[in-house]
């Protein structure tokens, strides 16, 4: 290579590097005084969340019809009953994340950021349970019935990727806002308490309902009790807004509001009887708002 070729691409390198040291040397100057657009690279920070839940939980109990253990007025038919409550959950935790900028003065920027917390609260409510009117027992807790459970579902933490998209104009003094869609690997806890009878008493009893006797209902004596518990994986997705506050140096206070919709959790169960089948399913959203604080190194 000529020598004065050499010496042309050594200047062009070094001038590159220069360019380049002076670009992030102004950045962190920026961003030290409070300017989001230039705050960029790496960041990590700590995590506050508050969020309602909304849940609805239904049951079917399928009796087959060749199935003796249930009152024949029951067999080959099918019972659902439905719930909905709502409840308050929170939670804590850490997020990292990657933050590049472009457009004109890093008007505009993405990032790609991890989270996990670890969540408290719980949303509980009772299935109203459901029978042939006709025949129905007091406390609609015979077998072939659907019975009135307590139940519960708990949001116990997750763990997702976010991408964020922001928006950093001068005119906003330092602060920025940003849209934000991403998906998370949530794990639930899902509890039903049951109470009834998983077999059968005597044919009679179900068919004498004038009687005004205890036969109207489950015998405490046969009545079986217990708790299903559920652990659930359950992949979800987000789509939201923030907004994001440089409180100090390269110290990022960021405000985050976001809809959360889960997939749809389903179990089935047996009674123990011949024919007759149980099944649960849950679906579950959530509006989250969430408070980080964000240390970014440049």
């Amino acid at each position: 290579m000529p020598r004065n070729r050499k010496r042309c691409l050594q200047g062009v390198v070094a001038g590159t590097v220069l360019l380049c040291a002076a670009s992030v040397t102004l950045a962190a100057d920026l961003c030290s005084h409070g300017v989001p657009g230039a705050c960029s690279g790496l960041y990590v920070g700590l995590k506050t969340a508050g969020r309602i839940l909304d849940t609805s939980y239904s049951k079917y109990v399928a009796n087959g019809s060749a199935n003796t253990d249930v009152d024949p007025a029951l067999q080959g038919r099918t019972f659902t009953s439905s719930d909905s409550a709502n409840g308050l959950s929170g939670g804590v935790g850490i997020v990292s994340g990657y933050r590049v900028p472009f457009g004109t003065n890093g008007m505009f920027s993405i990032a790609g950021e991890f989270d996990a917390m670890l969540n408290f609260g719980s949303v509980d409510g009772k299935l109203p349970g459901a029978s042939d009117p006709n025949v129905a027992s007091d406390g609609l807790n015979r077998l072939g019935e659907n019975w009135p459970d307590d139940w519960s579902f708990k949001n116990r933490g997750h763990y997702g990727l976010t991408v964020k998209l922001g928006l950093h104009p001068v005119y906003l003094r330092g602060t920025s806002i940003y849209g934000l869609a991403g998906v998370r690997l949530v794990n639930t806890l899902w509890e039903v308490d049951y109470s009834g009878c998983l077999t059968r008493v005597n044919n009679a009893l179900y068919m004498d309902r004038d009687s005004n006797s205890a036969n109207d209902t489950c015998p405490a004596n046969l009545s079986s009790s217990g708790t299903l518990r559920f652990t659930d994986h359950l992949a979800a997705w987000t789509v939201g807004a923030g907004l994001e506050k440089m409180i100090w140096q390269d110290v990022g206070l960021q405000f985050e509001a976001r809809y959360v919709g889960y997939e749809k959790s389903k179990n089935e169960t047996f009674s123990g009887a011949e024919g007759v089948s149980v099944g649960h399913s849950l679906t579950n959203s959530d509006v989250e708002l969430s408070l980080n604080l964000v240390w970014f190194f440049l």
